[in-house]
């Protein structure tokens, strides 16, 4: 009896021993390992890409990766020189099979962000260059917003795109003339619920979603009927080799019924073949 237990003793202090080295040794191993994946330092292995200047117009400059047999599932380092002086890197970092995270400095200065990609997003970059202010642009698919990143490169200051109380940014727009963000109380772009055949879209009003029925406009919310606006753009506007960030313009403010007139056929459409 004795001898049995101390058998079961030495069983339950063996596991004791590999429950304590899997916590104490194996996992920071392997956490180390991984996290070097993650960080940048000079002994980490990194791949210079190519850049095309897809548009030039005096202080203004559009550049674009040129991918050549790029392994895309890897998650190594990759550098892009767009001046002798301004220098990006950045690397994927694969959460699973399909989706991504973006890791990403410029000029060794890392940008925080929280933002995922998918496997077929990825590489999508245009980097806009309004004399000493940079324009980080990631492509999405699908009506997805870009993800915008805005640095000073005088200052080393990061910014990302305004944001308005109770609107959506529904779609950016970067190029010679500067940015325009179109923000409307809808969560994604109109399209977005057209495309997927509804009904019912909800906006947002205050603190609460309101649903708005396009195919009876005698049940339209009054406190959305009655609304100044549903819909503006910002617009960051490149004047006199200059682009102010802190100084954007407020234009094409909509009401309900502006904003809808658009879609006004597409909506007969859906009505038709929902009846």
């Amino acid at each position: 009896m004795e001898k049995k237990l101390k058998n079961i003793l030495y069983i339950l202090i063996a596991v004791f021993l590999l429950f304590v080295s899997n916590f104490l040794v194996i996992k920071p191993i392997l956490k180390n390992k991984d996290k070097e994946s993650l960080e940048y330092n000079d002994k980490t292995k990194i791949t210079a890409l190519e850049k095309q200047c897809d548009k030039q117009q005096k202080l203004y400059s559009k550049y674009s990766l040129v991918l050549k047999d790029v392994n895309t599932k890897s998650q190594e380092w990759f550098k892009v020189n767009l001046k002798s002086d301004l220098v990006i890197k950045f690397q994927y970092y694969n959460k699973n099979s399909e989706i991504s995270k973006l890791n990403i400095t410029v000029n060794d200065r890392r940008i925080e962000n929280d933002e995922e990609f998918f496997e077929y997003d990825k590489f999508k970059i245009n980097f806009h260059l309004y004399g000493e202010t940079l324009v980080i642009e990631h492509l999405r698919s699908y009506d997805h917003i870009p993800f915008i990143k805005i640095i000073d490169l005088t200052t080393g200051s990061m910014k990302n795109l305004s944001s308005a109380e109770d609107f959506y940014v529904n779609e950016v727009l970067v190029n010679e003339y500067g940015v325009k963000v179109s923000y409307s109380r809808l969560t994604s772009k109109i399209n977005y619920f057209l495309e997927k055949k509804e009904t019912n879209i909800p906006f947002r009003v205050g603190s609460n979603n309101v649903s708005l029925n396009i195919c009876d406009k005698n049940l339209w919310p009054e406190d959305l009927k009655n609304l100044d606006y549903v819909y503006f753009d910002m617009d960051y506007l490149y004047q006199d080799d200059i682009i102010d960030f802190n100084n954007p313009n407020i234009t094409n403010m909509r009401k309900l019924d502006a904003f809808l007139a658009p879609y006004l056929k597409e909506f007969t459409n859906i009505c038709k073949n929902n009846n």
